[in-house]
């Protein structure tokens, strides 16, 4: 079963106390993405856990502490609390403890969060964190100080190396990076897996039904969510009550063309006429296919979709 604990963090009364797990293993972190690098910890926690017959759990936070710390620090992120919860379950983590993150807890040491919450309330034997993790305040709690807390109560401390692409250290700033700058498919490779937005579909201005390519046009469900840059975008979406992903292209922007202001995401899913209003879907975002753009009247635009399609369909291998 999973658990998604919302607590005072500091006084740790609502999580659920060592009688619950068996020789709990655990990692900490806030986890957004979920990406390749973040994998590479859990699939070693599900690995301690495994050999020691015990429960992996993962601890989080249901804000994310820069946002809470830094509130006018525009921080986009990768997942929603619902997906990086989904995620985590696909790969195995059936406990995940989702900490309120607070001003309590941001003031909390680490000796006091560790001996409190790991020791204390969920008896750990296992504590598995990534190569530049930190927790407590001021991030005094990295490697040295759980190495010499973990020798004091015979508990197992692992560091888990990078996950290196490129020479470089996968995180989730150069994810975000890549998405902002619309490298949607490197973006995809960092995070083993499609980057999607889940929103629902509200009612726009009908300009690509004139145009005949009918849009569904996006509203983010989580407004904090990286959007990727502007531009046309080779997509499969996932409409609420179907059971399979369908191929479409899909515009991010201002439509300049027509001299826009708001920034829009809306897609156009190749066959499929149904009215889409008022339902939920998941646009997943495989290949940038080049910069939005301001043409010189409608025809010349309904010449650059007709391109965008076919390229979006030879993306797909759809003839």
């Amino acid at each position: 079963m999973s658990h998604k604990i919302l607590t005072n963090a500091g006084l740790f009364e609502n999580i659920p106390g060592r009688e619950n797990f068996t020789n709990p293993a655990v990692t900490i972190g806030s986890f957004d993405g979920v990406h390749i690098g973040h994998r590479k910890i859990i699939d070693t926690l599900l690995k301690r856990a495994l050999e020691r017959g015990g429960d992996p759990i993962v601890i989080t936070f249901e804000t994310h502490p820069r946002l809470f710390l830094n509130p006018e620090y525009a921080l986009r992120l990768i997942t929603t609390n619902d997906e990086k919860e989904d995620i985590l379950k696909s790969i195995g983590i059936k406990q995940v403890l989702m900490l309120r993150f607070s001003r309590e807890m941001a003031d909390l040491s680490a000796s006091d969060f560790y001996n409190s919450l790991l020791i204390e309330k969920l008896g750990v034997k296992d504590i598995i964190i990534g190569y530049d993790h930190a927790f407590g305040k001021d991030r005094e709690g990295g490697m040295e100080l759980l190495k010499k807390l973990g020798f004091e109560n015979g508990i197992n401390i692992e560091q888990v190396e990078e996950e290196l692409v490129n020479g470089k250290a996968v995180s989730s700033t150069w994810i975000r990076d890549e998405l902002a700058e619309g490298n949607t498919a490197f973006a995809n490779r960092l995070l083993g897996r499609v980057y999607g937005i889940s929103g629902f579909v509200v009612r726009g201005d009908a300009r690509g039904k004139q145009l005949g390519y009918p849009t569904a046009n996006v509203q983010p469900n989580n407004d904090k969510k990286v959007v990727p840059a502007d531009g046309v975008y080779a997509v499969t979406v996932l409409v609420d009550g179907f059971s399979k992903e369908l191929p479409g292209m899909l515009n991010v922007g201002t439509n300049p063309t027509f001299d826009g202001k708001k920034r829009t995401i809306e897609a156009n899913i190749f066959d499929l006429n149904e009215d889409l209003y008022g339902k939920e879907i998941t646009v997943f975002f495989h290949e940038r296919i080049r910069a939005e753009k301001k043409f010189n009247g409608v025809e010349e635009l309904k010449a650059q979709l007709k391109i965008d399609m076919q390229r979006t369909k030879e993306i797909f291998k759809i003839f």
